[in-house]
């Protein structure tokens, strides 16, 4: 038996890539603001904020619940119940910042 892996990342560079897609997106035309230098400049500013690992972080860019709700209120009623069922309600996220805003999570100025 022959196994075969799809979209395997192995040798792959992620953040290298992206910087490439924020460029192409940039002589598109499109907003992107300053973009990192390299992958390594993007790695560390992404990393300066909040993280599955470090949620208390400081973040720099918020929703209000009331428009989280607003939005997920406007997807496919299908999409919605599974985007809920894999990852709960808003306030049970650990970026969720009870009297204030959630989710919450960081998005660095490039």
């Amino acid at each position: 038996m022959i196994l075969l892996r799809a979209a395997n990342g192995v040798g792959l560079d992620t953040p290298a890539s992206t910087i490439g897609i924020l460029r192409a997106l940039k002589e598109s035309g499109h907003a992107v603001g300053e973009i990192p230098a390299s992958g390594d400049e993007l790695m560390r500013r992404l990393l300066q904020g909040p993280s599955n690992a470090e949620p208390r972080r400081p973040e720099t860019e918020s929703l209000s619940l009331a428009d989280y709700q607003s939005f997920l209120s406007r997807l496919a009623p299908a999409f919605r119940q599974a985007t809920e069922a894999r990852w709960g309600e808003a306030e049970s996220d650990p970026f969720f910042r009870p009297g204030a805003e959630a989710p919450k999570w960081s998005r660095p100025s490039w």
